[in-house]
């Protein structure tokens, strides 16, 4: 797998060379509005050259495997549940692969429940909105009234 490297707010990025650990930051703001994934190819002083993808994302969003629960809410009242896993979080929202296809529409709420796998096993209970739809990945963003909460902020930065 390539490894990712953030885009900051800035326009920069920094690259670790996985040789000999050489680090070089450097103007990527070419690269910053452009609408799809980029792969750049670096060559550190070492002579060591590798891939990696250059990410856009504002927020870090942390790989999970945590199985969970969703419910479908439709003015207030419940339209549909199902089984779900949460492949990543941040601190904006989080990707979740639903069990079985889902139409649902863009905007629409979720209320979502799920485990951290911490030493505490702690449940994460949040409403979430659609923000966008790949197959059965669902990427969501935490609702204006949701804030990360202390359990979740603290399993990011681990």
């Amino acid at each position: 797998m390539l490894e990712r490297v953030f885009i900051t707010s800035k326009q920069t990025a920094t690259f670790t060379c996985p040789q000999c650990q050489r680090t070089k930051t450097t103007d990527v703001s070419h690269y910053a509005d452009m609408d799809r994934t980029v792969k750049v190819k670096m060559k550190c002083p070492c002579g060591h050259v590798h891939s990696v993808i250059l990410e856009k994302r504002r927020q870090y969003r942390r790989p999970t495997d945590l199985p969970g629960t969703y419910v479908l809410k439709k003015n207030g009242r419940t339209v549909g549940k199902g089984l779900m896993t949460v492949r990543d979080v941040s601190t904006t929202g989080f990707q979740l692969e639903l069990k079985v296809d889902q139409d649902f529409e863009i905007g629409a709420v979720l209320e979502v429940a799920f485990y951290l796998d911490d030493a505490q096993q702690t449940l994460i209970e949040k409403t979430v909105v659609i923000r966008n739809m790949r197959g059965n990945l669902v990427g969501t963003q935490l609702a204006p009234t949701e804030t990360v909460g202390k359990a979740l902020g603290f399993y990011l930065l681990k």
